[in-house]
């Protein structure tokens, strides 16, 4: 049996007329291929002779994260939406491929399923309206987002393996789901309801190696648009128990961890990823309720990387201002 192809490198989908933009991030992620931080595939590099149909074939089925360069000619070529795109989409739902996409100039993006997945950069900012410092700003975080999901799935699995005890290694539960509460089946309009495509990952060890098992998963959810092109993700989690603490043959646990007991909960909402920097600045632009809140406080810029730098009041005015124009609690 031949193995599967091992998805390790970054694909560039984008129209010809946009490969100006292909070169100057190419400039720009050069000292992260040269550090051997990531691999690079874009069409380019199909060898003369080849036949670039299969060529660009195989370079989908191992590209780990995919960058989309949305513009009008990237959404008009017949090319790129009916050969390249599905693919990544599919891959996106049941191989945790990562899709990262930047608005290059207008266009109706929100038309295409590819406004579903989080934009690396505010959409209504896009690179063609900034300066020249902005833009290589702008190509420097786009660079990082890349860094980032190439290498996030090998530091989580790290991370998981550090902080359970080998011999006591169990998959990840996924609550089953159940009826929801009156307050969550009523907290949206149904009309404005979706189904996100994602991944659950169980966290296995076999023969004393650590593995990651991803299985796909559709979770309910809905998007709150906070102006501007950004958008907060909520998506739903189900009713359910589970264990908390942890169980007292974990090393170096605490009696503040324990003891371990079941809990309860109904269904709710919670927001996909961790607020992020966009997210955040989108919000402190609303009129301010009880105290003012910084448009920038993080250390680690870059608009789809979390704040990091809030106090719990400030969370709690970012909710408060949300729960004011949502309507919602």
């Amino acid at each position: 049996m031949t193995p599967p192809i091992q998805r390790d490198q970054l694909f560039i989908s984008y129209s010809h007329v946009d490969r100006g933009w292909v070169e100057r991030l190419q400039k720009m992620i050069q000292p992260l291929v040269r550090s051997e931080a990531l691999r690079l595939w874009d069409d380019s590099q199909i060898p003369a002779g080849a036949k670039w149909k299969v060529e660009i074939e195989k370079a989908l089925a191992s590209a780990k994260v995919a960058l989309l360069l949305v513009s009008d000619d990237f959404l008009a070529s017949e090319f790129v939406i009916n050969k390249e795109l599905p693919p990544l989409l599919r891959a996106a739902e049941a191989e945790g491929l990562r899709i990262l996409w930047v608005c290059l100039g207008p266009c109706f993006y929100e038309a295409t399923p590819i406004h579903e997945y989080q934009a690396v950069l505010p959409p209504g900012e896009p690179l063609e309206a900034m300066g020249p410092v902005q833009q290589k700003m702008a190509l420097k975080t786009i660079a990082g987002a890349i860094r980032d999901a190439l290498s996030s799935e090998v530091a989580q699995a790290q991370d998981l393996a550090q902080t359970q005890d080998p011999a006591q290694a169990q998959p990840w539960p996924v609550p089953a789901p159940a009826p929801s509460s009156p307050a969550a089946s009523t907290a949206k309009d149904s009309s404005r309801l979706q189904l996100f495509a994602t991944n659950t990952c169980l966290l296995r060890q076999k023969a004393g190696r650590w593995s990651m098992e991803r299985r796909p998963l559709q979770v309910e959810g809905y998007r709150e648009e906070l102006g501007e092109g950004v958008a907060l993700t909520m998506v739903k989690i189900p009713a359910g128990s589970f264990l908390m603490g942890s169980p007292e043959i974990e090393p170096e646990r605490s009696d503040a961890e324990g003891p371990q007991h079941e809990v309860t909960l109904g269904a709710f909402w919670m927001s996909q990823t961790p607020i992020t920097q966009a997210q955040w600045r989108a919000v402190a632009g609303w009129q301010k309720l009880e105290r003012d809140l910084q448009p920038d406080p993080a250390n680690f810029n870059g608009a789809n990387r979390p704040v990091e730098q809030v106090s719990w009041f400030d969370a709690l005015e970012f909710c408060c201002r949300l729960s004011q124009r949502t309507g919602l609690r």
